[in-house]
This record gives structure tokens, sequence and C-alpha cells, in this order.
């Protein structure tokens, strides 16, 4: 089941379908059209997604960030440039993920500093179920989104 809700309306939307979190997020990007830029990273294909992707990287030199030293990579695929720092001592963990939209108008870029990394986290089943709001009306996505009526061939 893939879930949103917007508590100040008080209006939800939720779907029957991905059972994986790879297909969820899948659907949540391409069928429903949220941009997620970091959603790739939480799919079991990244490596090989990000590998395909690019056409040229280079290793831009060491950077300390919040006191840990990282080694600055970047990298250039067709539409977008990808920029990480990743921690050279302990775990290899990114850092800090930079990506540019290249093609899009003033070629926005996306931050995101990554912290408190847990590997082995402990969540209980429940954390993953969706409760709607009390007295919430169930609306479609695109209605959840402030897109109006769902497109053709979108079933919510």
């Amino acid at each position: 089941r893939v879930s949103g809700a917007d508590p100040e309306s008080n209006v939800y939307a939720s779907i029957e379908g991905p059972t994986t979190v790879a297909q969820a997020i899948d659907y949540l990007v391409e069928e429903v059209k949220i941009p997620a830029p970091l959603a790739d990273l939480l799919h079991p294909d990244f490596y090989a997604d990000v590998s395909a992707a690019v056409e040229s990287g280079a290793l831009v030199g060491e950077a300390l960030l919040s006191g840990v030293r990282c080694r600055h990579l970047a990298f250039r695929g067709a539409a977008v440039d990808f920029q990480v720092w990743i921690a050279i001592a302990g775990a290899p963990l990114p850092k800090r993920i930079v990506i540019t939209y290249r093609n899009e108008p003033g070629a926005p870029q996306f931050w995101a500093n990554l912290t408190h990394w847990n590997l082995s986290p402990h969540l209980p089943d429940e954390f993953f179920m969706f409760i709607p709001p009390p007295n919430a009306k169930q609306v479609s996505f695109d209605e959840l989104l402030g897109r109006g009526d769902a497109p053709a061939g979108i079933k919510q």
C-alpha cells in the first residue's frame, strides 16, 4: 500500500499495489510524478542504475565535512551532474550529495547532508502502517498534491 496525507487539509490518498520499497518508490516517482532526488539510494539496483547513467567521473579531491575527512567525487550524465562526498575513515558512507539538473531552466540543484547513519535500525512493523487522520477525506494523489483530477491511466 502507498499512502500519503495532508493533515492541514485533512485529506489523504492511498492505493493498493506496490509491495516492496523499490516498487513503491518507482510508482511514486514514475506514475504519481513526485520528485524524489535521493530515491535511487533506496533502490536495490542503485549501483547498476547509476553506473549506466554516468558518462564521466573524476576524483575532485578531499574535503572536511563536519569534522569528517571525505573524498569528493563528481560524475556527469546526459542531463544530470552528481557529486558525492564519501567518508574516508570508518564506513565509506556518503556525507553529502549534490545533484544538478543541467537541462532544467536555471540548472537547479538538490543538496543533502547525510548524518547519523543507522545501518541496523530496529523498526516495528507498525512504523510502516498508514493510519489516515481522523475524519480525513480520501482523495486521489493528484488532488492531494494540488494537481486536480488524476490523469488517465493512473488508478487510485
